[in-house]
């Protein structure tokens, strides 16, 4: 009998779990439905969907039938593609504990919550963007800049125009999302590119007044600090984006990229909304 070690038992494992989550994609399964679509071992099936349903990504629900039947569905699919990229870059006791100790139901909901306002209400204005920009920066390679230009249909490559929403679900990987292409690892960089600026900014104030403004200030001007004031979740965002930094950035491709797109798109809403604002007054 073969024995599977390292990488490729982990690959094994990541492949069933795959697999049920794309069974599950359209519509709520039973067990026996589940077992048969996924096409796996019902000693696979009950390891690895229990694992699932702990980490939250797959959910239960008992109908009022007689007999009761328990039918399995899929969580949130942002929160289920986030997940699914992170495997990619991570081996799996680093995902369970960022699914069971870092990525909070509260910071999700920041997440989520920030996600749906940077591509339904917030307009962030185009950004005119050109090769020269782009090219000297060390961290950005040629072949990024490539790919984004193909991924957006590009047609003028020396100068183009993009929005955050244009460029925020981009794909930069070769493997695509297996739900949705939309809320990636990608995203959450983007959400906390501008967390970070943000942070910055109120670093700037004395410890006393920065903790005032923090708790009870009005943040209208800025976006992630007052989707997390809202919450009131600033030790447990602040955790979850150290920790992010720390032992995920590192690993996404194209950060360089994204970091800079995002900062630039940023500074253009910035440039757009305050500042007019403070010009008035």
């Amino acid at each position: 009998m073969k024995r599977i070690h390292g990488d490729e038992g982990m690959r094994r494992k990541i492949n069933v779990d795959k697999q049920i989550i794309k069974a599950l994609k359209d519509e709520p399964l039973t067990w026996s439905q589940l077992a048969k679509r996924a096409d796996v071992s019902k000693g696979a099936l009950s390891k690895h969907l229990n694992d699932l349903i702990r980490k939250g990504i797959v959910l239960t629900e008992v109908t009022e039938s007689r007999p009761p039947i328990t039918l399995y569905r899929l969580a949130d699919e942002r929160f289920v593609n986030l997940t699914l990229h992170m495997t990619t870059i991570m081996d799996k006791e680093q995902s369970d504990y960022f699914l069971t100790e870092i990525l909070s139901p509260r910071v999700r909901e920041v997440l989520f919550d920030a996600y749906f306002e940077m591509m339904k209400q917030i307009p962030f204005p185009p950004i005119k963007i050109s090769l020269k920009d782009l090219l000297p920066q060390e961290e950005i390679k040629e072949e990024e800049i490539k790919t984004l230009i193909e991924e957006m249909k590009i047609s003028d490559e020396k100068s183009f125009r993009l929005s955050l929403q244009d460029f925020i679900n981009v794909n930069f990987e070769e493997t695509p999302s297996l739900v949705v292409k939309e809320f990636s690892y990608f995203t959450v960089q983007s959400i906390l590119t501008i967390y970070f600026v943000e942070k910055k900014m109120l670093d700037l104030f004395p410890k006393n007044l920065r903790d005032m403004i923090m708790q009870r200030g009005r943040l209208n001007q800025f976006f992630i600090s007052r989707l997390v004031q809202e919450r009131g979740v600033w030790r447990e965002f602040e955790r979850f984006a150290e920790w992010w930094y720390r032992e995920v950035t590192p690993k996404i491709p194209s950060c360089g990229l994204l970091t800079i797109l995002t900062l630039h798109s940023w500074l253009a809403k910035l440039q757009s909304t305050y500042l007019p604002s403070i010009m008035k007054k």
